[in-house]
């Protein structure tokens, strides 16, 4: 399935700038798996008590619906972030490279997955993937309108 613009047109190869989604996604999976970190480290922080394994700490968070909702919720705005970054980087308002850099984030997440053990419930899978593209390409939308704003 080709990815398509805020028009419902194919997107415009010609437009993408490499050199932006490369960064965009680097930039967005780098972040999410520090903010991985930083959630867990919080987590048993605060939800564990002393002598679990770690096998039962990811029991405890994957069991824990708000937590997983606030990580998605937190891991979505990072992309859409990164949406906005990969626009400002290639100088162009053209959401071809959002789009393309939520696309690449949303394979790159979906091979780690499932190279891995998953540990949360796969809602929160589904909706990280089916919200990826869509949020990256919000980002872009956001710098757009604010290039927009500038110029009149």
């Amino acid at each position: 399935a080709a990815l398509v613009n805020q028009r419902g047109r194919a997107v415009d190869s010609r437009n993408i700038d490499i050199k932006s989604v490369i960064l965009g996604s680097t930039i967005d999976v780098g972040v999410t798996f520090v903010t991985y970190f930083i959630f867990e480290i919080v987590y048993i922080v605060y939800h564990v008590s002393p002598g679990l394994t770690p096998g039962e700490v990811a029991a405890l968070m994957q069991g824990s619906t708000s937590y997983m909702r606030v990580l998605l919720i937190v891991v979505l705005g990072i992309t859409l972030i990164s949406g906005y970054l990969t626009t400002l980087i290639s100088k162009s308002a053209a959401l071809e490279n959002p789009l393309t850099m939520g696309a690449v984030c949303a394979v790159l997440g979906f091979l780690l997955v499932f190279g891995f053990e998953r540990n949360a419930p796969i809602w929160y899978y589904v909706l990280s993937f089916a919200f990826a593209i869509p949020c990256a390409a919000l980002g872009g939308v956001l710098r757009r309108v604010q290039i927009q704003r500038r110029s009149t």
